[in-house]
């Protein structure tokens, strides 16, 4: 018994370990064109809640031809959660349509 003690565990092995970092990558899911006077609608799968979607501001550095300056204009991204469909629609009753015709069950408050 003592010798299968001493033969599993070797005191001269020294392992190295290296960690390696995840890569986080921005993925391209989707482009939709924002319709003017339609709002964007988050739907989870999981939960069945309809919410508006939430965007944050992004800097966008466009390079222009006829002048050397560049332009900084502010560009909305829409912060994607886990589980979500986004759908325009003019208001809350209008992206249950939406969604129904897409053949998502929504809870209706």
């Amino acid at each position: 018994m003592k010798e299968l003690f001493r033969d599993s565990f070797d005191s001269n092995k020294v392992e190295i370990v290296e960690e390696k970092q995840q890569k986080k990558e921005i993925k391209l899911i989707g482009q939709q064109r924002k319709i003017r006077g339609l709002t964007l609608w988050e739907f989870n799968e999981v939960t069945h809640k309809i919410t508006r979607a939430k965007f944050k501001k992004v800097n966008a550095f466009i390079s222009g031809t006829s002048s050397s300056a560049a332009l900084v204009t502010d560009t909305h991204k829409v912060v994607v959660g886990e589980h979500c469909v986004y759908v325009q629609a003019l208001n809350y009753k209008n992206a249950v349509k939406h969604l129904k015709k897409l053949g998502y069950q929504t809870f209706e408050p």
